[in-house]
């Protein structure tokens, strides 16, 4: 003999949503294995093999994926089973609803078979008592606002506010904007620069395809302070060494001034950096200032520029040279680093240095090969090298 496939619960959805779970309930009787199965207009759309079953009473399985169904379809899940089944004569005489799910008249089908078939024979309206676990999706609603209802700006300053709603809004709003702001209706974003003081009652709003939710943003904006120098009121540098200080200061300055700088030092006037590299050095009371429409704000900077600090000298003139008895001879000593002062010792007869200018002058006297050592000092040291030089006869 066949045995039977019973399919129970001709289902009619009015809502699109995901059917994730089939149930059955056994007796005693009703062993073996048991497959639950989902289908729509004969096309098995997805089946599972029960787990773990008790005895008697309702046994539940999983589908693998929920299966999405479609509003004003009707549906089959069914179960097969190896021999007996449970069964409720006239249950479906009368259509029955449940939520978004409509069992007809005569919602329980069945078949016999060896393997699972589309179910469509009829039996005295009975029921077989086999379910779903069923979802129904939720309507769309409108949009709510999320965003905070109250906001501060200050004339002359940016201003930037973004529109914030549940439930994926597609476009924004917003009325009573004080002069200067302005809302991009795709982002949400408020933004701009308030040109007038006041309290505003801004009307926000976001929409999608539900509908339009709505609330009022309570919008102050101040007059705008003159501004005041936040920046540091000492800095430091040294002279040949590039030097940069940023004036900063509060309520949004547009201008900046600095009067009293050293030389080789300037400012922007748009940036408020002053920059550039210190040719004197010293102390120097130097006042800076930033200025917006409200007035200007400023205080004096201590700004200490010192010597640099440099190296000794390196010798850098050639280490040989020659001259002649009884000929005038000249070598300039030059070395790096700027040298205050310059010596020359073993020189021959006749020759001397100039120990401000580093030039050995004069006529030698005696021939032979003398080993001069040379040297050039200044604040921070001493270089010195040896010059080999030869007076040749005449």
């Amino acid at each position: 003999m066949a045995t039977p496939e019973k399919k129970v619960l001709r289902l009619v959805p009015s809502a699109c949503a995901p059917t994730a779970m089939a149930s059955a309930t056994k007796t005693k009787s009703n062993i073996g294995t048991h497959t639950a199965h989902l289908w729509s207009s004969g096309r098995l759309l997805a089946s599972a093999t029960f787990a773990n079953e008790t005895a008697s009473g309702w046994q539940e399985v999983l589908f693998s994926q929920p299966v999405q169904i479609t509003a004003g379809t009707t549906y089959v899940a069914s179960y097969h089973c190896n021999q007996d089944y449970s069964e409720a004569d006239g249950y479906f005489a009368t259509a029955l609803t449940k939520g978004a799910l409509t069992a007809p008249v005569n919602a329980g089908v069945y078949a016999y078979s060896t393997n699972a078939v589309f179910p469509t024979n009829v039996f005295e309206s009975a029921n077989f008592w086999v379910d779903v676990l069923f979802a129904a999706a939720q309507a769309p609603q409108p949009p709510a606002i999320t965003s905070p209802l109250t906001a501060s700006g200050t004339v002359g300053a940016a201003f930037s506010y973004q529109i914030t709603a549940t439930n994926n809004p597609t476009s924004f709003n917003a009325t009573g904007l004080p002069a200067g702001l302005s809302v991009n209706t795709t982002t949400g974003l408020i933004s701009g620069t308030p040109t007038a003081p006041g309290s505003f009652s801004v009307a926000l709003s976001a929409t999608n395809s539900a509908g339009t939710g709505s609330a009022t943003l309570a919008l102050s904006t101040a007059q705008q302070q003159a501004p005041a120098i936040t920046s540091s009121l000492t800095a430091n540098g040294t002279i040949g060494v590039p030097f940069t200080y940023q004036i900063t200061a509060t309520n949004n300055p547009t201008s900046y001034n600095a009067s009293g700088l050293p030389g080789g030092l300037s400012v922007n006037p748009t940036t408020g950096v002053i920059s550039g590299t210190p040719t004197a050095g010293g102390s120097f009371s130097v006042t800076i200032s930033g200025s917006n429409a409200a007035g200007a704000g400023s205080a004096t900077l201590a700004l200490t520029i010192a010597q640099a600090q440099q190296p000794p000298p390196a010798i850098t003139s050639p280490l040989t040279a020659s001259g002649t008895v009884g000929v005038a001879f000249s070598y300039q000593i030059t070395a790096t680093n700027n040298p205050t002062s310059f010596t020359a010792t073993g020189l021959p007869p006749g020759l001397s240095v100039n120990t401000t200018t580093g030039v050995i002058s004069g006529i030698p006297t005696k021939p032979g090969g003398f080993t001069v050592t040379l040297s050039a000092t200044n604040t921070a040291g001493t270089g010195s090298a040896n010059l080999g030089l030869k007076i040749a006869k005449k």
